[in-house]
């Protein structure tokens, strides 16, 4: 490749020099002289005719990555490669990068996923947005509601011991109730226990009460404690919004034993009569 140094311009006007553009050597020779200054030379091959000096930054480049590797070749006389600086391979001009591979950095809160993003891998930390469309099946939501107090009821209609205020996260979801009751009851023969939920809110579609569950006790007494539990049908939502959906949960004695005491247990005595809200979307 042919270079110019000042020394080297004659016989021109005072005017600055324009170059509009230069081309890259198909091979220059290395070893034909001392390597004193930092220099860039631009070739796809080097061919070593001498012992290589070299005390400053050494650059062998091409103008641009063409897929080519650039070479080095020697001729049939050993040469030696000495001095204090060094020999670098690069391309002047910046080469696209089309892989991410092998990447590592932070990208800026300015970057945004076209289309085409199918994968982050592992995402460590961070939270997803509401436009973020999960599978369908997907649990979105698991609520706990515990009872901590015991109650007491008497009495041959349903009483309600407790009452949940639930809010959808989503307007096409499906409530999936579980419920645990524990309880004890008075002394005074057989006594049939009904249980009953009820499901209310402006954007149930399916149904808004549940049946009610039966079961027989005889001669049980304060010392027996029942254990109930109870998956209810699914309540589905219409669609067209999120409005707060309101569990309710009663119990009862048949008539002929409206007078017997049920004691609902509460976390304070380790028996917990809880429900659990699974959404579904």
């Amino acid at each position: 490749m042919a270079y110019l140094k000042s020394s080297q311009i004659t016989g021109l006007s005072a005017k600055d020099v324009d170059v509009k553009g230069f081309t890259q050597a198909t091979s220059l020779k290395l070893g034909d002289r001392a390597y004193t200054e930092h220099e860039v030379l631009l070739a796809d091959n080097y061919n070593i005719v001498g012992d290589v000096t070299v005390s400053e930054n050494l650059i062998l480049s091409k103008l641009s990555d063409d897929g080519d590797a650039i070479t080095l070749t020697g001729d049939t006389t050993t040469r030696t490669i000495s001095g204090s600086g060094s020999i670098e391979g690069a391309t002047l001009a910046q080469t696209p990068n089309a892989s991410m591979t092998g990447m590592t950095g932070e990208l800026g809160s300015a970057v945004t996923g076209g289309a085409g993003l199918t994968a982050l891998g592992t995402v460590a930390s961070g939270t997803l947005g509401s436009g973020v469309t999960f599978p369908a099946g997907h649990v979105t939501k698991v609520t706990h509601y515990p009872i901590t107090t015991n109650q007491t009821i008497t009495g041959g209609t349903y009483t309600s011991y407790q009452v949940i205020t639930y809010s959808p996260s989503n307007p096409l979801s499906k409530l999936y109730v579980h419920h645990i009751v524990n309880f004890t009851m008075g002394t005074g023969g057989s006594a049939r226990h009904m249980w009953h939920m009820s499901a209310a809110g402006d954007d149930i579609t399916n149904r808004t009460d549940s049946s009610s569950n039966y079961h027989v006790l005889s001669n049980v007494g304060s010392s027996f404690l029942f254990y109930r539990a109870q998956q209810f049908p699914s309540i589905e939502l219409d669609g067209t919004g999120t409005a707060d959906v309101t569990l309710t949960f009663e119990i009862q004695h048949e008539s002929a034993y409206s007078n017997l005491e049920t004691a609902i247990k509460g976390n304070s005595d380790g028996c917990m009569t809880n429900t659990i809200v699974t959404e579904v979307y």
